[in-house]
Formats: structure tokens, sequence, C-alpha cells
């Protein structure tokens, strides 16, 4: 099963590993989400789709996120530390503001 959308001009797709089941709720959910909400799925979504396919303990998905984030910061000291200087990234958003929210549905 593949699930393929467009989002923001952009194409993804969400294969199910080979066939995998596993990949197939979550792979549906995101179709869903996009289409319903125009919103891709965030990392702990997906994060939380692996650990569960590859049957990892309960609390996998937060140390891989863990992991990944630690060997960014160990690449950014290195980095650091060879140039004999801080980083301090100075950036200035220059693109279209974001649009304000849809209205909430109404209440009963």
């Amino acid at each position: 099963m593949a699930v393929s959308t467009t989002a923001a001009g952009r194409r993804w797709s969400w294969r199910a590993g080979a066939g995998s089941p596993r990949f197939a709720l979550p792979g549906a959910v995101a179709a869903v989400v996009d289409d319903l909400l125009g919103e891709r799925p965030t990392l702990d979504f997906g994060l939380v789709a692996v650990a569960r396919a590859l049957g990892l303990p309960a609390g996998a998905a937060l140390a891989l996120f863990a992991v990944g984030r630690s060997v960014g910061w160990i690449a950014h000291a290195l980095e650091q530390y060879a140039d004999g200087r801080m980083i301090r990234p100075r950036a200035r958003y220059v693109g279209p503001p974001p649009s304000p929210p849809p209205p909430a549905p109404p209440t009963r």
C-alpha cells in the first residue's frame, strides 16, 4: 500500500514498508489528516510509527529522537571547537506572514 498526496505544492508519499501492515494504519492516518487539515505528520508521529513497526519497547521513540538530536549537538560542538568560536546563527525570517488559524467548529 502506498499513500501519495500533494501538500503545499510538494509531492510526498508514505510507503508501507514494502507492504508491511504495520505501516498501513499510520500511512492512512497521515493521508486523512493531510486531506482534512492540509498538514503533514510531525516528527513525533513518524518516530512513534517507526518504533511500533519495529516492535521497539515503550519510550523508544523518545530515545530515537534524543540520539538524533545528540548527534547534531555533538557535530555543532566539534565545528565550534575546530573554528575556535561559538556559532551564533543570526537569521531573520523574510517569508510571508503565517495565515490566521481557521475558525473553531461550532459547539453543540
